[in-house]
């Protein structure tokens, strides 16, 4: 994945001179002062997702399954780390815009990788505030592909008492709220006539469980309601739950807008 965002010393200082139309002053600045030399590939976010779940598809093709701790660790754990440098780096004041020669932005960063007395130059498309964004929309495109794969299946002991979210369990009979959402993803509309016998094919027989779910599917409808954050922590956690717990009953254009729609609850709660 790191080739896909950089090429590493892949380009020299001679070669830099053609290419960008450097003096020799220059040249022999470059040379002097930086190491490594890196060009930065211009991505959004919807193709930085295309290109992780391309490399996941790579994966499961090579070891006929998914696991996202080793991906992680095959894939993105170093990325992630050298992008959470270039972020630091702008917060720390650690960043330079030393010019622009043709059409790209050469930026001089001071990591903390760096070799001792060399600094990274970086190559963009992008100016000092607009890179900063790209880092940023790296980072939050990887993590949210993280988030979306991982299944604690352990989780620490004081997490759950923490969390108090109910672990989903597939035999289980889906819940009202379940059956809502899944129905509205799938526009498959609940009305107060078909209500009753929604909730019955479900397992629900109470009088009051066809109203309930009619309610449920209603809220759901409102895009406000459906994407608004709850009041409490542990009702935002629950929600963001419920989300995930029904992304397996969804395919298509249907799940790709409820995981676009849990990024979106996932986002607003880390504002908090």
């Amino acid at each position: 994945m790191k080739e896909f965002i950089f090429d590493i010393n892949n380009i020299n200082a001679v070669q830099a001179r053609k290419e960008y139309s450097l003096n020799k002053f220059d040249i022999d600045y470059i040379f002097t002062n930086y190491l490594p030399i890196i060009k930065l590939h211009s991505h959004n976010k919807t193709e930085i997702e295309k290109e992780l779940e391309q490399r996941k598809l790579n994966f499961i093709s090579v070891n006929q399954n998914f696991d996202i701790d080793i991906f992680n660790r095959e894939e993105l754990d170093f990325l992630v780390y050298e992008i959470s440098e270039y972020i630091n780096a702008f917060a720390r004041g650690k960043n330079l815009l030393i010019g622009v020669f043709n059409k790209k932005y050469f930026h001089q960063f001071e990591l903390t990788i760096d070799i001792t007395n060399t600094k990274t130059l970086l190559i963009s498309d992008f100016d000092i505030i607009p890179l900063e964004m790209y880092f940023k929309t790296i980072a939050n495109a990887i993590k949210d592909f993280i988030t979306l794969h991982r299944i604690d299946l352990q989780p620490k002991e004081e997490e759950k008492i923490r969390l108090e979210v109910p672990t989903f369990n597939a035999n289980q009979k889906l819940s009202l709220r379940q059956i809502a959402l899944i129905h509205y993803y799938q526009n498959k509309h609940i009305t107060r006539d078909n209500a009753d016998a929604v909730a019955k094919e479900n397992g629900f027989s109470s009088k009051t469980s066809g109203e309930a779910l009619y309610q449920k599917f209603s809220s759901y409808c409102s895009n406000a309601d459906r994407k608004a954050l709850p009041d409490t922590k542990k009702k935002i956690e629950n929600k963001i739950f419920l989300f995930e717990s029904i992304l397996e009953y969804l395919s298509g254009n249907e799940k790709t807008k409820a995981i676009d729609e849990l990024k979106i609850i996932k986002s607003k709660s880390e504002d908090l």
